[in-house]
């Protein structure tokens, strides 16, 4: 079966390969998007690897969802793909925020945190 924009097999930029998931960016319905689509990993029995993958998948879009009913700044989810184990999310310009906090940041009591 198939409906406008599938998820199954994200086409466009890896800008980030995990060990659990890559992130791709593309478009969904004319819209810049990333795909995040969690990979299967073969040390797993395959229907515990599904189960995982697909309960990761639900939690997290649950909890961006969550964070902007708080009022944080968070990507908008376009969809949940949970048997692909795939989040399409509004792509936003900016650093990642990995490469935006170091330890340093961090262990100054969480001050820097309150200005963002």
């Amino acid at each position: 079966m198939t409906y406008p924009g599938e998820t199954d097999g994200a086409k466009g930029r890896v800008l980030y390969r995990g060990a659990e998931a890559d992130i791709v960016r593309g478009s969904w319905c004319g819209l810049p998007a990333v795909y995040k689509v969690r990979k299967e990993l073969a040390y797993r029995l395959p229907e515990l690897d599904t189960a995982i993958r697909r309960q990761r998948t639900i939690h997290e879009a649950e909890l961006i969802h969550s964070a902007k009913e708080a009022g944080v700044s968070a990507p908008v989810l376009y969809y949940v793909d949970a048997p692909m184990t795939t989040l399409v999310m509004e792509f936003v310009e900016g650093e990642r925020l990995k490469e935006f906090v170091s330890f340093e940041t961090v262990k100054d009591d969480g001050r820097y945190f309150e200005e963002l």
